[in-house]
C-alpha cells in the first residue's frame, strides 16, 4: 500500500465571562450569574497571555507513506478471524511545520485448535523527529490495546488517580507504545459447525485475555518491573513523588464475550483485571465497540 495526504489544523478561543451581583461586602446576592457574555478571543491574544501553556498557531503537514500488508485470516462470527495470520509492516514521514517519521509494525497469529482459536498480537507504533507540542500524544488504555486501563477508571478511583506504585494514568501516553495482546477464542453462539450453541440469530464469542503495553517519550528511562522510579517526597500529601519519564508496563487478564449485533455493530463487555494498577482492588468492567483484531 501506498498513500499520501494534507492536513491542516486551526484553533478557535472563546472567552466566557459570567458576572455576579454582590452587596457592599463584597457577597454574592445570589449563585448564579446576572449576565454572561461570550466572545472571541483572537489567537495572537491567546498566545501572548497563554494562560494555560497551549500553543494554538495553525499548522500544516503533509504525510508520504508505504505499507506491506499480508492477511490471510478466516473470519469468525463477530468479525475475529479464527485461523491464519496478518501483518502490516509500514512507515509514515510527515513533512511540513512538523517533520517527523512514524514506523509501524503489526503481526498476528491465529491458531484453529477446534472448538477454540489461538491468537496473538505483537503491535508497535512511533513517532521519531520533530514533533512539537501541538500534535496530541498516543493513548494505550483503549480496550482494543489493554483493557482494564480507561481513562474514566483512573479518574473515578481517587483524588489523584495515583497508585502507590506510581502508576497513573501518565503512563499510558506517550508518542511510542509496543503492545502485546494474547486471546483464547470460543464461539458460543452462531452456525453449527462452529458454535458451541447453534443459533441463526445471536452470533458471539466467549475470551479469555492476556493484554500487556508500555507507552514512553524519546529519553523515557523503561522498566520492566512494578515499580515506577521514586524521585522526592511530598511532604503535604506525605506520600512519594514518581520520575514522569520513568515507564513500566500495563498488564491485564479477564474474560469477555463479543458479540454481533446484527451484522452491523460488534459488542464487547468485558471484565478485567489491570494487574499493574494498586488504585483498584476489584476487576473493571469496560464495554468495547469494535471487532476483534
Amino acid at each position: 500500500e501506498v498513500g499520501t495526504g494534507i492536513s491542516y489544523y486551526s484553533y478557535r478561543v472563546d472567552r466566557l465571562s459570567r458576572y455576579y451581583e454582590s452587596n457592599a461586602n463584597g457577597d454574592f446576592l445570589r449563585n448564579f450569574p446576572s449576565s454572561v457574555d461570550r466572545r472571541k478571543v483572537s489567537n495572537d491574544e491567546f498566545n501572548k497571555s497563554n494562560p494555560f501553556g497551549y500553543n494554538i498557531t495553525p499548522f500544516v503537514s503533509y504525510e508520504l507513506n508505504t505499507f506491506l500488508v499480508g492477511d490471510n485470516s478466516v473470519s469468525g462470527v463477530t468479525s475475529t478471524p479464527l485461523d491464519g495470520f496478518r501483518y502490516r509492516i509500514g512507515l509514515q514521514q510527515t513533512f511540513g511545520t512538523f517533520k517527523y517519521t512514524a514506523p509501524t509494525i503489526d503481526l498476528r497469529k491465529y491458531i484453529r485448535t477446534k472448538p477454540v482459536t489461538f491468537a496473538g498480537r505483537m503491535y508497535s507504533f512511533g513517532r521519531i523527529g520533530d514533533i512539537g507540542n501541538q500534535i496530541n500524544p498516543l493513548f494505550i488504555g483503549y480496550p482494543q490495546f489493554i483493557r482494564g486501563y480507561e481513562a474514566n477508571s483512573f479518574f473515578n478511583s481517587d483524588a489523584s488517580g495515583l497508585s502507590s506504585n506510581g502508576f497513573s494514568i501518565d503512563q499510558l501516553i506517550g508518542n511510542r507504545f509496543a503492545v502485546a495482546n494474547l486471546e483464547i477464542r470460543l464461539p458460543f453462539t452462531g452456525p453449527e459447525k462452529l458454535s458451541v450453541l447453534p443459533s441463526k440469530f445471536l452470533f458471539s464469542e466467549l475470551n479469555l485475555f492476556f493484554d500487556a503495553g508500555i507507552a514512553w517519550n524519546a529519553g523515557d528511562k523503561i522498566s520492566f518491573s512494578n515499580q515506577v522510579q521514586q524521585d522526592g517526597f511530598d511532604v503535604e500529601r506525605k506520600r512519594p513523588t514518581y520520575s514522569k519519564t520513568s515507564r513500566i508496563p500495563a498488564l491485564s487478564a479477564g474474560i469477555s464475550a463479543r458479540v454481533n449485533v446484527l451484522g452491523y455493530l460488534v459488542l464487547e463487555p468485558y471484565f478485567a483485571f489491570p494487574f499493574t494498577r494498586t488504585d483498584v482492588t476489584m476487576p473493571i468492567f469496560g464495554l468495547a465497540f469494535s471487532p476483534g483484531w
